[in-house]
């Protein structure tokens, strides 16, 4: 339930990102075409997302949330 909160908590961008990229295991090239955003900006929004996850669930030990 934290975690699906969590998630709720990030922008709709950082949303789309990271779930596609680190939950569905799509590459950037094919979300920044799905997405129509560069791969640049693609990379930035799964960064965001994992920094702000990594701050919202700090207290849990998430192996799938690398560090920065």
């Amino acid at each position: 339930d934290r975690i699906v909160k969590a998630l709720s908590e990030l922008t709709q961008d950082q949303r789309d990102a990271y779930t596609r990229i680190e939950i569905e295991g799509h590459e950037y090239k094919e979300v920044s075409a799905m997405l129509g955003v560069p791969e640049a900006t693609l990379r930035v929004r799964v960064h965001r997302a994992k920094v702000k996850l990594r701050e919202l669930l700090s207290d849990l030990d998430l192996e799938g949330i690398e560090a920065a």
